[in-house]
Parts: structure tokens; sequence; C-alpha cells
């Protein structure tokens, strides 16, 4: 690469090094920001459109809704933010040098930020949601203890990031890691399909601190989440 970048035609920002102070790198942080608060945005929206009880609830299983959620999203930013998604997939990322720190916390604050619009837009949009004072606000099941809860997110996160590696792994066979993006959508439906099945009667499916912190800023409760203990 040339001496200065800006000489380089062939220049591209990568969200594995450090962005400078300009114009360019700017739009290409909004990119990022903007693409996992899209992505994080699809998947909250839809599971609280998905929350609405009596007449208007949904005839489509839970966890179908969950997996099915996260695949478009990962099909839909992956292309453009890698994808991140949750923050353990960014943590995740960062260690393994695909993001840099700058870019791991504009990507949780996307997260987070893309949560609580969706929530906020799913609630107004769909009659009773406003009223409800748990919406997307998963906590623990009967005689679940904290630590449990606590224990069962961090085993089923670290399925998760295994799993998100093992596509990203360099030294597959090509065959295995073509499409990453097209692939990883594929593989994140089943695994959140089975993971939330499991999780769902004792955690209440978490697997997404910046879902737990936007729902617990939503619904101004912060108690018995499986994250508090983290914020």
């Amino acid at each position: 690469m040339a001496s200065n970048y800006r000489d380089d035609p062939g220049y591209q920002a990568t969200t594995a090094t450090l962005p400078r102070v300009d114009w360019y790198h700017a739009k290409f942080m909004f990119r990022i920001f903007a693409a996992e608060a899209l992505g994080v945005g699809i998947i909250i929206f839809i599971l609280a459109v998905h929350s609405a009880g009596d007449e208007l609830k949904s005839d489509l299983n839970g966890p179908i809704v969950t997996g099915a959620a996260f695949a478009v999203a990962v099909w839909t930013v992956g292309p453009v933010s890698g994808p991140q998604i949750t923050p353990i997939i960014s943590v995740a990322r960062l260690l393994t040098r695909r993001i840099n720190f700058v870019y791991f916390i504009l990507g949780i604050m996307g997260q987070t930020f893309g949560a609580f619009m969706a929530l906020l837009l799913g609630s107004r949009l769909v009659p009773g949601l406003s009223e409800k004072n748990n919406l997307v606000l998963q906590t623990p099941g009967p005689n679940v203890t904290d630590l449990q809860a606590f224990g069962i997110e961090c085993v089923c996160s670290f399925i998760l990031i295994v799993i998100f590696l093992s596509t990203l792994d360099e030294f597959r066979k090509p065959y295995c890691s073509q499409g990453q993006v097209s692939s990883f959508s594929i593989i994140v439906f089943f695994m959140l399909l089975v993971l939330s099945a499991v999780m769902i009667k004792t955690t209440g499916t978490g697997l997404h601190p910046s879902k737990s912190l936007a729902a617990a800023l939503y619904n101004r409760s912060f108690e018995k989440l499986w994250v508090s203990s983290l914020i």
C-alpha cells in the first residue's frame, strides 16, 4: 500500500484496522453501526411482534421464529459488518483479530440501539404491547437460580462461538468455508432453533446481552436478568 492511503486507488477500510480521522472512515464506521443496528433491529422487532397475545398471538413456534429472525439478519447484514449480530460474536471476532476494539465497541452500540428502537417501534404498532411491562424480557424459569441461568447462558454462548469460529476456520477445506455468510445463516437457524427450544423454559433464551440491556431499559426492569451482573 502506498505511504499515503489516499494515493492508493485500491485502498479499502476494514474492521480489522484502526480507522483514520477523515470523512471516508467516518462513513465506514457509520455503515458498520447502521448495519448492526439494522440486523439486531430486525431480530428484536420480529420477536416483539411475536410477543402479542390473545387474538393476535402467533401460531408459529417461538424457537422457529428466533432461529429464522437470526438467519435473516445474518444474511442481510453479514456482507457489511461480518456480521457481529450479538456481543458474544463481537468478542470472538475481536479475539481472533477480525475486528479491532473501535469496531467492537461500535458494533455493540449499534446492536443495543437497534434493539431498543425495534422495541419502541414494535410496541407502538401492535395493540397491547405498549401495556406489557415484560416485553422481550427474559427471566429465569421457576426454581432456576440466577447462577444456574447465568451458567446455561455461558455454555450456550460458548457453543455459539465455537460454531461461528468453525465457519470462519481458514484451515478447513475450501468447500467448507465458501459462502461463509450464506452457510452461517443456515447454520445459525438450526443452532438457534435448538438452543432456543432448550433454553426458553430455563433462562428465557438470552444469548444476547444487547437485547437483554435494551429490554431492561425499555421495561425499566433490571431484576432477575442474567446480564444484570454485568451492568
